[in-house]
């Protein structure tokens, strides 16, 4: 008897060192950030993760601190907050501090995967060392609103090297200016560029009447060719993709400032790219939509169903005559016409078409739009009555 209760004992000591041992058996669900490296004035990405670990998470809160002398941090929305439907909404509160809040009106939980996308721009006078990316005050709930434990893992930031081996523009700093999120590109499409010390010292934006292919001494190159250039920045650039680009499986891409080259990479192309542009810029959740009488739609001003709403989208390609559908809430939408968009870029699309009347209302009716075989990415909505 003895014996059977030493056993007993050593058995339940070592289950409790195990569980102390093994994370997956008793942490809760987490974020966590890789380690990247990278020389002074490199550009570098890196996925927050998010893993659930069978919770229902359906919203989150963090912080993420960094070193602001070093680098620049910020985010755009990735695969894992487009599938749930949430929003994601940035500030910063401190220098060193990116405070990140993602919700919605919907009850779906969050899935494993990239949660977000981290864009990091490493300053040119970073010094070598080891940085680290801290995620902090994280809060995570559940569609009840219960506050849920939620286990945080750093990703450090390696500075090494010199200016010869300097990334200051990666192909994953290529995005469709809609979606934030990169994939091939197609002639028209406004693209941004996410980068370090790609521009001009001062921001500086294209005039009001016209397009030059060179602000403050700024070129972009797409196989060769100008493009027209809407905004740039040491850190980011908005282009509009010249038409001479099309008919390649790749586009190399170049950034000149005061004719040296500041950036060389090449980039996938494709016949479509479409994507809608959203409210907060970040590639998900609110979608831009004006409502029959030309309101913006919101969530306090939604469209009824049955009526007629215009949508912007970009990515269209050259090919006007590709057959384009529209979907709210898994529903067809009648389309009524499609159009140029008026003013600088005509490249982007004007889609008037009819809000289905058998969907139910909801905030956050799912909102997507194919151009031949390709589809805008998932997580944009509207709001429907």
């Amino acid at each position: 008897m003895t014996r059977r209760v030493l056993v007993c004992g050593t058995w339940r000591g070592a289950l409790a060192f195990l569980l102390l041992a093994c994370p997956a058996l008793t942490c809760a669900a987490g974020l966590s950030l890789p380690e990247r490296t990278g020389a002074p004035g490199s550009s570098l990405t890196a996925p927050l993760s998010f893993t659930a670990r069978g919770d229902a998470i359906t919203g989150l809160q963090f912080d993420v601190q960094y070193d602001s002398s070093v680098m620049n941090v910020t985010f755009t929305a990735g695969e894992g907050l487009r599938a749930a439907g949430k929003n994601l909404y940035s500030a910063q509160p401190d220098y060193n501090r990116r405070r990140v809040l993602i919700v919605g009106s919907n009850q779906t939980p969050l899935p494993d995967g990239v949660l977000l996308n981290t864009f990091i721009n490493l300053y040119p006078n970073a010094k070598p060392g080891t940085y680290t990316l801290t995620i902090s005050h994280a809060l995570a709930t559940n569609a009840a609103g219960d506050n849920l434990p939620l286990s945080v893992t750093a990703g450090n930031i390696i500075v090494k090297g010199g200016q010869d081996q300097v990334v200051r523009l990666s192909p994953d700093g290529v995005v469709n200016a809609a979606s934030m999120a990169a994939g091939p590109v197609t002639p028209g499409e406004v693209i941004t560029l996410i980068g370090s010390d790609l521009g001009p010292v001062y921001p500086v934006q294209a005039a009001a009447d016209h397009l030059d292919t060179e602000l403050n001494g700024t070129r972009v190159l797409l196989n060769g060719v100008a493009a027209s250039l809407l905004f740039a920045s040491p850190n980011q650039i908005n282009a509009i993709v010249p038409v001479e680009a099309a008919g390649s499986e790749t586009v190399s891409l170049e950034v000149q400032t005061e004719g040296a080259t500041r950036a060389q990479t090449a980039v996938p192309s494709a016949g479509a790219s479409p994507a809608l542009f959203t409210a907060d810029a970040t590639g998900a959740g609110q979608a831009v939509v004006f409502n029959q009488d030309s309101s913006l739609n919101t969530a306090l001003n939604p469209a009824s169903r049955g009526s007629e709403i215009l949508l912007l989208l970009n990515g269209a390609g050259p090919d006007r005559q590709a057959a384009i559908s529209v979907l709210i809430g898994g529903a067809a939408a009648g389309i009524l016409d499609l159009s140029p968009s008026p003013g600088l870029v005509p490249s982007l699309t004007l889609i008037r078409c009819r809000v289905p009347d058998q969907i139910l209302a909801s905030q956050t009716s799912a909102l997507t739009v194919t151009v031949g075989t390709s589809a805008s990415p998932s997580g944009v909505t509207l709001s429907v009555r």
